[in-house]
């Protein structure tokens, strides 16, 4: 899209006309008297000047001939404004898209990720780069090198859960603070079998309850399963909005 930029173009917007009663465009037909609606040049002015509104939000400058201008700039805004700063989101990609950034615990500078670190320091959740390392605190913001930079949460090989709040209605333990690193472990539960005795010292053995009181023997399973509990899942690349 452009400006009108022919001769019969002006170097100044005209001024504008007082409103008059909206109505709607017709043909009109001249074999009975009745003429088309005439594109003023108010109308085309206020639907040129919305349009270059659009294109300046959206960071797009407009050029002659190309036909996406708006299109353009209406997905920038789109982009921009609709995913507030902060939020996190998944992607089935090894690299994250335009604007995020791979949560990874990475240092970044104050300065170019300035949004970011607005956020950070208005999220209750950012403590010093030393508190992030030793409570381990991957869901959390730390102040980087207190001065030119700061941290973000590292969710690499970590499920997400929804904090407490202070509610104890599906978490028992309100002390976990917000962002804090929790292992895999299975709830407290126990398992009950039958087995043999030690038949008072004789050779043979006896079920319990059985002719002869027996001493019952300690059992212990074999070991199953891998090195952390997790449920079935596939992997994403979590990123956060900058």
């Amino acid at each position: 899209m452009h400006r009108p930029d022919h001769d019969s173009a002006v170097a100044v917007r005209p001024a504008t006309a007082a409103p008059g009663t909206p109505g709607w465009f017709q043909d009109g037909n001249p074999a009975e008297g009745i003429r088309g609606t005439v594109l003023e040049s108010d109308f085309l002015n206020d639907l040129l000047a919305n349009c270059l509104a659009v294109c300046a939000a959206g960071g797009v400058s407009p050029v002659k001939g190309d036909d996406n201008n708006l299109r353009d700039a209406i997905l920038a805004m789109i982009a921009a404004g609709t995913v507030p700063v902060g939020s996190i989101m998944a992607f089935p990609a090894s690299a994250p898209p335009s604007g995020w950034l791979k949560l990874n615990g990475v240092l970044l500078s104050r300065t170019t990720y300035a949004n970011l670190w607005t956020y950070a320091q208005a999220s209750g959740n950012i403590f010093s780069d030393a508190v992030w390392s030793s409570d381990q605190r991957p869901g959390s913001f730390s102040t980087g090198d207190g001065s030119t930079t700061f941290r973000i949460p590292d969710f690499r090989g970590l499920f997400m859960r929804a904090h407490h709040d202070g509610s104890t209605a599906y978490e028992s333990d309100t002390g976990v603070p917000l962002g804090r690193f929790r292992d895999s472990r299975n709830k407290a539960h126990t398992h009950t079998f039958n087995t043999n005795g030690n038949g008072n010292g004789n050779s043979s053995n006896y079920h319990l309850g059985g002719s002869e009181y027996s001493v019952p023997t300690v059992v212990t399973t074999s070991s199953d399963g891998g090195t952390e509990a997790y449920p079935r899942h596939a992997s994403s690349l979590f990123c956060i909005k900058y």
